[in-house]
């Protein structure tokens, strides 16, 4: 089981359509919603997620493989936890949607789905209580510490001083990139020099605009004017699966020439922040990292390297 299977593995209350779940989620990750409040959704609409897949399978016994994409490695999110119980509830489901206003954004047949399950008319995800006979095995091969501490351990094998700052990156990407660099300051005035300060997890981005992107081109764009500041750095941040987003991209880099690369083309950084489109900037000044897919997903890294 990896991450990625929510979308792969569909199973659909009827007579909730595969069309209108498509409708659900993109509305799901527009709003900036994180992927545990994203899950707890798509738990209660579907019969293989939140335990669906492993209630059928009892009583037979399962053995579960795990990559994980999700922060702190919650069985119960990572692909919507098809082979583990879930806490989440109809209550939980419901108050992402009132949460992020989404009542009028999302099909009808979803909203009369998740107001019967309130009321106890349509089945409730697998619980705790019920696998009291069940013989389950939960095993996690890897996950983004997997990614951050091998990022680390090739760095110092090229003599580069790193430092881990653990892997919790998360909330809105710009935010999260000021964040980032806030913390990057202080450790990297610690550290001999050459040194790399590195986070791992996994930003939201809130659409409003119309452009092209994802988490990771998103945190990059942020980084631009940051960036400045260190003259001798690079940044780079990425999405380990090689797609950030609805891109052939898995994120950009970013150098204090990139600002002023940018400058002289006559595009605004900031512009491009707000219309959702870094992807284009990128495109135009530069700075894209394409290295297609390497078929396992566990989360996002956020690295900055000064000489």
């Amino acid at each position: 089981v990896s991450g990625g299977a929510s979308a792969l593995v569909s199973s659909p209350y009827a007579p909730i359509t595969l069309e209108e779940l498509q409708t659900t989620n993109k509305a799901l990750v527009n709003c900036g919603a994180s992927i545990n409040e994203i899950n707890s959704v798509r738990k209660h609409l579907e019969s293989l997620k939140g335990g669906g897949l492993l209630q059928k399978a009892i009583p037979a016994r399962v053995h579960a493989l795990i990559l994980s994409d999700v922060m702190g490695d919650d069985l119960s999110v990572i692909a919507s936890g098809p082979t583990v119980p879930d806490a989440s509830t109809f209550a939980d489901a419901w108050r992402v949607v009132e949460d992020y206003d989404l009542a009028q954004k999302l099909p009808k047949s979803v909203l009369t789905h998740l107001q019967e399950g309130l009321q106890g008319k349509q089945p409730e995800t697998l619980k705790a209580e019920e696998l009291s006979t069940a013989e389950v095995t939960t095993e996690i091969l890897a996950g983004n510490q997997t990614a951050l501490v091998s990022a680390l351990a090739e760095a110092c094998r090229q003599g580069v001083n790193s430092v881990a700052a653990g892997d919790d990156l998360k909330g809105e990407a710009r935010q999260a990139c000021q964040q980032f660099f806030a913390e990057a300051r202080l450790a990297l005035e610690k550290v001999k020099r050459p040194a790399l300060f590195a986070k791992g997890g996994e930003t939201t981005v809130t659409i409003k605009g119309h452009g092209l992107g994802g988490r990771n081109l998103e945190f990059a764009l942020a980084a631009v004017k940051p960036m400045l500041e260190f003259p001798d750095a690079v940044f780079f941040t990425l999405a380990t699966d090689g797609e950030d987003g609805p891109t052939d991209a898995a994120g950009a880099v970013v150098t204090a020439e990139t600002y002023k690369k940018a400058q002289a083309m006559h595009l605004d950084p900031q512009d491009f922040l707000e219309n959702n489109d870094a992807y284009h900037f990128f495109e135009q000044v530069g700075g894209l990292i394409k290295m297609g897919s390497t078929g396992t997903n566990v989360n996002d890294l956020a690295v900055m390297i000064i000489n």
